[in-house]
This record gives structure tokens, sequence and C-alpha cells, in this order.
């Protein structure tokens, strides 16, 4: 990973979370060379859940359930 981070690349954390709790029910993480590419690739996995992408200890983006981001109820 060193090699990476030398090259400016990142490790980024994606929680599912649960709904109404926000307890974490869930973890992915993977490597980005910006926010902006690692947001695109959180954004694959919106679905039921909230989401929270951070770096280190650097929260970067919120994301909602699929129903709420595109305005369903």
């Amino acid at each position: 990973m060193s090699n990476l981070r030398a090259l400016g690349v990142g490790t980024y954390g994606l929680y599912l979370l649960q709904p109404g709790t926000h307890s974490v029910v869930g973890y992915k993480e993977f490597d980005a060379s910006t926010d902006e590419l690692a947001i695109r690739i959180a954004s694959g996995f919106i679905g039921e859940h909230e989401m929270d992408l951070w770096t280190g200890v650097r929260k970067v983006r919120r994301f909602l359930p699929f129903d709420q981001e595109n305005g369903a109820a």
C-alpha cells in the first residue's frame, strides 16, 4: 500500500448504515486517487442504505438511499 500512497492513491472506507439508527451494517474499502473518483466509485454502491464515505479521519460525503437520491418516497 505504501507504493500506492507514493503515487497519490488513498484508501477510502464506505460505511453502509442501518436506516433510522445509522448503525454500521456493512463496509467496503477501496483505493482512489482523488475524492471525486472515490465519490464516483461509491455512487455505484447506492442501494437501500445511507452510506458514509471516509478517508482516514475525514468524512468525504454521505449518500442517501437510492429511493431518496431519486426523490421517491
